[in-house]
């Protein structure tokens, strides 16, 4: 590997390490799933209300939930950057991360991973198989997306050095996620 790569995937050895200890460990693999499933199910049963409500009384409801969710994010997102150990890149890492590790999960490539960036292309969405199991058409998850990968509000609060940026979604049809996280330049994180 040479230096300009090494320094770019300069982490990258952490994310091996979360990989293998979240393949090896089939209990936490088990609880994980099994919160994975009870996530999509309650976000199912959510989403069929909220589109009754919209329907019933011709109202836009997924705004004002878009507003709430987006607020909640937030707040979680600055409770775990009070609570974190670490902050920046590592930080992030650390608290959002390393439970999609694996080839079951999420099956994350990293492109860098280093002090300054982490880019990265998520090339499952463990929700997906979940939500066609319910029932749940390509066009309806695409719609779902909207409401439910409201990542980068909870990311972003993590901590107000980093920059996130999400680009592409499998939910809405794309072949990956792309989440794009970056310390903010010098000069503009002082502000």
């Amino acid at each position: 590997m040479s230096n300009k790569t090494s320094d770019k995937l300069k982490y990258l050895h952490v994310a091996e390490e979360w990989k293998k200890k979240m393949e090896e460990d089939k209990v936490r693999r088990y609880w994980f799933n099994a919160l994975l499933d009870l996530h999509a199910w309650f976000f199912n049963q959510m989403w069929d209300i909220l589109k009754a409500i919209e329907d019933k009384y011709s109202i836009d409801v997924m705004t004002i939930a878009k507003k709430i969710r987006g607020e909640q994010m937030r707040q979680d997102g600055l409770e775990r950057g009070k609570k974190a150990k670490r902050r920046g890149i590592l930080g992030y890492y650390e608290n959002f991360y390393f439970k999609y590790e694996g080839k079951d999960m999420c099956d994350i490539k990293y492109f860098e991973f280093n002090d300054e960036r982490l880019e990265a292309w998520l090339r499952k969405c463990p929700l997906k198989p979940r939500f066609k199991a319910l029932g749940k058409t390509d066009e309806e998850m695409a719609e779902m997306s909207e409401l439910l990968c409201m990542d980068v509000p909870k990311l972003a609060a993590f901590d107000p050095e980093l920059e996130v940026c999400q680009s592409a979604f499998i939910l809405k049809g794309d072949d990956h996620c792309t989440y794009i996280t970056r310390k903010f330049p010098k000069e503009k994180s002082k502000k």
